[in-house]
């Protein structure tokens, strides 16, 4: 990896990307802006880069943020979950009627 400070630019500009996108329930390009994530830190850690303790530090903390994206967006899929299943179960009283 010739510029870690890019990729991390990068990193983070998927984040604000997949901030907004879990803002607008729009599941199909989380799940994209993810993987574009996951492939980024990917080659990161595939790199025979030697990070400074900063790069490793700035690294970490979007690291962390990210982390609270995943655990939003996990929420989100439950509730969303559960409101399908409830509906379902709705539509399917009234079926039996």
């Amino acid at each position: 990896m010739r510029n870690p400070q890019y990729s991390l630019k990068q990193f983070n500009y998927l984040s604000n990307q997949l901030y907004h996108a879990l803002d607008k329930n729009d599941y199909e390009a989380v799940a994209n802006i993810a993987n574009e994530q996951k492939k980024l830190i990917k080659k990161f850690s595939n790199s025979n880069f030697v990070a400074t303790q900063e790069i490793s530090d700035r690294w970490n903390s979007a690291l962390r943020e990210f982390q609270v994206l995943r655990k939003h967006l996990q929420s989100d899929l439950k509730k969303l979950n559960n409101h399908t299943r409830n509906n379902l179960r709705r539509l399917k009283g009234y079926s039996l009627k």
